[in-house]
């Protein structure tokens, strides 16, 4: 049956006027499955649907009434009584927890502060505390004063150290007077004959047609750089070098220098100069030569290595020319390189001491020096 019945009706003007009709439903709309029409044709298939529709509803309307009456049960006989219980047991706990911390701040006690006391001389007192804590300030900003002080020195003599060591770096890397330099006049007088050089890495080539072999010059030993492979390589681990120094000196130390193991790696040091041997010359016709030490280099030291000569000459005793004798060397059985050989002054001290003192002066003192220095 329809519960809702629609009147359509049109107007002059040509509007459709829709007319709604509600109907209340019956019982048989509500609950359809008590309420059939019968047909005599088909009874009996209709009772078997009526009958199966009412027994559903009856099985559903029973576990609804069970789970009701299982939660109700629940709910007051099991969880209604344990939440008593616990919510019981919390309050004795914490009843015993506040009777142990009464008891504890029973056992505590608390000093009560004392009245503050003036005497008759406090104002005395008060003033005298004022001069203390004005004395604390004048004392804190005099402390002050010598730490800015004292940072402001440690800052200058930072700087000197710095410009001096830049200053030495520049004079030929050592700050000491180099006698047997080209720069200073120096020259090789010769090599022994044992000593074979060593045919370079560079050949003179004529449009590649005709190549000529440069032999290592020992002039390089003498020469103001150290650069990795720019040396006097000779074959063997023994060799010999003459020297005619710029000018007469008496000799006071020897510096031997190689490139750095950080460019040349552990291999490459194998070829440096071990054990060698200093001889001085005055340059007069059959001098035997005075033996100025032996000495050995450090291939795991610095690259630039200075050694004091031995005084078993007279100290005043002036030498025109030194040998360079190469001993051994670490471990190249092939050849040995020599890089630079130097030869000091005993009383090179206007060089080399002046610029490690510097750092030690004053400023007016070395800007005096530097200003002499200039002009």
């Amino acid at each position: 049956m329809n519960s809702i019945s629609a009147i359509l009706q049109q107007t002059s003007d040509g509007f459709l006027i829709v007319a709604m009709h509600f109907r209340i439903p019956d019982v048989e709309d509500l609950l359809p499955a008590y309420y059939y029409t019968f047909n005599m044709r088909y009874k009996s298939r209709q009772c078997r649907n009526l009958y199966r529709g009412i027994h559903k509803h009856f099985v559903a309307m029973f576990i609804a009434v069970t789970l009701c009456v299982g939660g109700y049960h629940y709910y007051h006989n099991i969880y209604l009584p344990t939440i008593i219980n616990n919510s019981v047991v919390d309050e004795a706990v914490c009843n015993q927890r506040g009777d142990a911390i009464e008891v504890g701040f029973h056992h505590f006690k608390i000093p009560e502060p004392s009245p503050i006391k003036f005497g008759d001389n406090a104002i005395d007192e008060i003033q005298l505390i004022k001069e203390q804590v004005a004395t604390l300030y004048k004392w804190r900003e005099s402390l002050i004063k010598r730490i800015t002080k004292l940072q402001l020195e440690q800052d200058i003599k930072i700087s000197n150290a710095i410009e001096d060591s830049l200053e030495i770096y520049e004079a030929d890397r050592l700050g000491v007077m180099d006698y047997a330099a080209f720069y200073a006049g120096g020259l090789i007088k010769g090599i022994s004959k044992d000593t074979e050089p060593l045919p370079t890495h560079r050949p003179l080539s004529l449009f590649k047609i005709l190549n000529v072999n440069i032999y290592s010059s020992p002039e390089e030993i003498i020469r103001p750089y150290i650069l990795p492979g720019r040396c006097f390589a000779f074959k063997g681990t023994t060799g010999t070098v003459r020297i005619k120094l710029g000018k007469p000196i008496s000799i006071g130390r020897v510096t031997l220098s190689h490139a750095s193991r950080l460019l040349l790696g552990m291999q490459g040091m194998t070829s440096a100069p071990r054990e060698f041997e200093v001889h001085g010359y005055t340059g007069r016709d059959g001098d035997p030569g005075n033996s100025l030490g032996k000495f050995t280099y450090d291939w795991l030291g610095k690259p630039h290595q200075t050694f004091n000569v031995k005084k078993t000459f007279s100290n005043n005793q002036i030498f025109e020319e030194v040998e360079l004798a190469i001993l051994s060397n670490y471990g190249k059985e092939e050849f040995t390189c020599v890089y630079r050989f130097r030869v000091h002054k005993s009383d090179d001290n206007e060089n080399g001491t002046s610029s490690r003192d510097a750092s030690s002066q004053t400023i007016p003192e070395r800007e005096k020096k530097k200003s002499k220095r200039c002009c």
